[in-house]
């Protein structure tokens, strides 16, 4: 393994591990956040709004720049993939989404982010970790799959508001947004030039639609398939049938 692989592999494990230490993500999290005005808010704290979580690569990005896009003034806590996001939510009674896709779809788009540095393997144990952790919260969450997520955004909010008797964003304003993708993948954009603080942006890290990806991951698939274990594929895909049963 690598240096830079090895970098990599401690971020995500000790994500994994201080996720489920809630006395001691939080403080962390916030402190680390705090260099990087993009990340500011990212962890839940006392002026949290809406809390959204999932494993990388299922939306999490677009569903928070949609969110924040109806509602502007809205403190949404997302993208720290960890179970102590969930549960605090839980805690503070503050509405909260977990966000679901299809496993190695979120995989292989995992593995292209962290420029093939970490193994298919261990991306998929990490799948599984989440969201066996964020299991235990389930009567505190909504659930979001890819397709409702990416599609059919105003059923999103509709959910969420009825759920929690709120009003984060109102469906009714994606009537006067008809580019409203469109601005959200702008949104996108700026916010990950602005979080990695430059112009340029990788294709493989971009969370949005993009033709030569979707043929790499074609190709990426019979890799996957051939490296990760058939258990540890069939214990995936478990976990995504029990969250997408109580999907949106």
């Amino acid at each position: 393994m690598s240096k830079i692989a090895s970098v990599d592999y401690w971020r995500w494990t000790a994500r994994g591990d201080l996720g489920r230490l809630p006395a001691v993500f939080g403080p962390v999290e916030r402190f680390k956040r705090s260099f990087n005005p993009a990340y500011r808010n990212l962890a839940v704290g006392n002026q949290t709004d809406l809390v959204i979580e999932g494993y990388p690569r299922c939306g999490n990005t677009f569903a928070a720049q949609a969110f924040q896009l109806l509602s502007p003034q809205a403190r949404i806590a997302h993208r720290c993939h960890s179970f102590t996001q969930v549960s605090q939510a839980a805690d503070r009674n503050i509405p909260c989404l977990i966000l679901i896709r299809r496993p190695l779809d979120c995989i292989i788009s995992a593995w292209m982010h962290a420029d093939g540095k970490l193994s298919f393997p261990f991306l998929a144990r990490h799948y599984i970790r989440f969201y066996r952790s964020c299991w235990s919260a389930r009567q505190h969450f909504l659930v979001s799959d890819f397709e409702t997520t990416t599609r059919a955004f105003g059923k999103v909010i509709q959910s969420v508001n009825s759920r929690w008797d709120t009003q984060i964003s109102d469906p009714k304003n994606l009537v006067n947004q008809p580019d409203f993708s469109k601005n959200i993948f702008a949104a996108v954009d700026q916010f990950y030039k602005t979080s990695r603080r430059r112009e340029d942006i990788k294709e493989e890290h971009i969370s949005r639609p993009s033709e030569d990806r979707e043929k790499q991951k074609q190709i990426l698939h019979l890799q996957a398939d051939d490296e990760i274990p058939m258990l540890l594929r069939s214990k995936c895909e478990a976990w995504y049938q029990t969250y997408k049963s109580r999907s949106i």
